[in-house]
């Protein structure tokens, strides 16, 4: 029965990622960092300083959720798609500057031991006046 479940869910995850709906945990989150308590926003974050600096960090994290509901005991490798973020597995973060009036796309797939690969993106915007 628990196996079953398991299969029931992993399919529905797998089904709601193929139709473009969010599982619970987005798989990618981020944040820009600013002066104020910053949290993480799954897949979308944006950031309105008022008088900031021309440029600050967006940092984007693998959700440890996501790899529960996915159901791998062993931590995957992440192929990010800006190539400066590196393979950081399974600290998953990946820090990078962003200028002002800015948005960055970033994508993550991430590879399981079975050979297995979802690809989560997010993007960051940064405006300040």
């Amino acid at each position: 029965m628990i196996h079953m479940k398991r299969i029931l869910c992993c399919g529905l995850i797998a089904f709601g990622l193929v139709a473009g709906a969010s599982p619970a945990h987005a798989g990618l989150s981020c944040y820009v960092d600013t002066p104020a308590y910053d949290y993480f926003s799954p897949e979308e974050c944006v950031s309105l300083w008022e008088f900031g600096p021309q440029w600050t960090w967006a940092v984007f994290e693998v959700d440890n959720e996501i790899l529960a509901l996915l159901g791998d005991s062993t931590s995957p490798t992440a192929a990010w798609s800006d190539p400066s973020c590196g393979e950081l597995y399974p600290n998953a973060t990946c820090i990078l500057p962003i200028r002002a009036q800015t948005t960055i796309e970033l994508s993550v797939i991430l590879t399981f031991s079975s050979g297995e690969q979802w690809i989560f993106p997010a993007s960051a915007s940064y405006e300040t006046h």
